[in-house]
């Protein structure tokens, strides 16, 4: 006798039993407009707790002990020409920065921001032991202003002074 030959077998793929994170989707799946309007009112709760809030950035150094401060203070001991904030004047010619014409009025120009208070130093492109201040295709140089103290202890007034000297 010749054993059959075992028929083959079928087997129906594992029923899927979703976990917590299935169920969890099937219900926001079938309660699309209501999951929505509790994400909007969330997101609006959410900017009004924001705003009412508020925040507590601050953008100044003084009356704290950080690194910062201290290297501030330390400047503003020993080297008050250095110890404030600085910017920038900068200057672009149609020839060059060196024109004897241009470069005159530049030095003009820096004398005269020189005497605007709350300025405590002046470093010109063509001032002596100063390098870098002028581009390498000689169109665009630049001014460093040094004032005597942080930008936000100055009037906005004496910056405006030196914008509009500029």
């Amino acid at each position: 006798m010749t054993n059959p030959s075992p028929s083959p077998v079928t087997t129906a793929p594992p029923r899927h039993r979703p976990g917590l994170p299935g169920r969890l989707a099937g219900w926001c799946h079938d309660r699309r407009r209501l999951v929505l309007g509790a994400w909007l009112a969330t997101l609006v709760v959410a900017v009004m707790v924001s705003g009412i809030a508020g925040s507590n950035f601050q953008d100044k150094l003084s009356g704290s002990n950080t690194e910062s401060q201290r290297a501030r203070d330390l400047l503003t001991a020993n080297f008050p020409s250095q110890a404030g904030d600085s910017a920038q004047i900068v200057f672009r010619a149609d020839g060059s920065v060196s024109d004897p014409d241009i470069q005159a009025r530049i030095q003009d120009l820096d004398a005269q921001v020189a005497t605007l208070p709350h300025v405590a130093a002046v470093r010109g492109p063509f001032d002596p032991g100063v390098q870098g201040q002028v581009s390498p295709g000689g169109q665009i140089a630049y001014t460093a202003v040094v004032f005597d103290k942080a930008t936000e202890d100055i009037p906005k007034a004496a910056v405006q002074q030196v914008v509009d000297t500029a």
